[in-house]
């Protein structure tokens, strides 16, 4: 929902759970990220859990330490299993330039899941269902450490626009346009020099310019 409403941004996918792997570099090739993001599955990371501050590390890392600006990671997750590690992960990348907003998803009574190695509900030692929900407040003060904005995931329309409408917010880069823009900029020294040689021109004595038109 996100990339129908983005332009000229890059994007990347990274994956997560007990581990973090990015799935696709940044590009703005949206084609291709659709394309990646229907084959994201729970099997991809076979580690169990959830350790968010490798994910915000992970995503720091996948951008260009170069760049000060225009960077934001989008962090979904139900925030259970958080960790103070955390929050110093996202005050770190918020140093280096990224923002992060975060989306929580999950309802406040929790559900069960399927557990990939029986195909069956996981249950803990006793056989009780084991029971996830989400952990909204973490997941706002990983927001506010990163400087973004929380959102619950009740409406997916209305998210997406708002998390688009906060990237716009932000000075984005014309990746398209930039080089176009930095050659274009440059026409004022030349038209500076045609000045200086006109005043010169304009205050050489008449025979020297007489004699410099004969000479030509």
């Amino acid at each position: 929902r996100m990339m129908d409403q983005m332009t000229n941004d890059r994007i990347g996918l990274l994956v997560f759970a007990g581990n973090a792997y990015l799935q696709m570099p940044l590009t703005v090739d949206f084609s291709a990220a659709r394309m990646y993001l229907n084959t994201v599955t729970p099997e991809m990371v076979p580690t169990p859990g959830t350790d968010i501050s490798k994910a915000i590390e992970n995503s720091d890392a996948a951008f260009d330490p170069r760049e000060k600006l225009h960077k934001a990671i989008v962090l979904i997750s139900d925030g259970e299993d958080w960790d103070n590690g955390a929050i110093e992960a996202a005050k770190t990348s918020y140093e280096n330039g990224v923002v992060i907003n975060t989306v929580c998803v999950g309802t406040p009574e929790g559900a069960p899941f399927k557990d990939p190695a029986t195909g069956d509900f996981k249950r803990d030692e006793n056989g009780n269902l084991v029971i996830t929900r989400p952990n909204p407040e973490e997941m706002k003060a990983i927001a506010d450490a990163g400087h973004g904005i929380y959102q619950h995931l009740d409406n997916t329309a209305q998210v997406a626009s708002a998390l688009v409408q906060r990237l716009d917010a932000m000075q984005q880069k014309e990746f398209g346009e930039n080089l176009f823009t930095d050659y274009s900029s440059y026409f004022q020294y030349f038209l500076g020099i045609a000045l200086v040689l006109l005043i010169i021109e304009f205050c050489l004595p008449e025979k020297s310019r007489k004699l410099a038109a004969q000479t030509e």
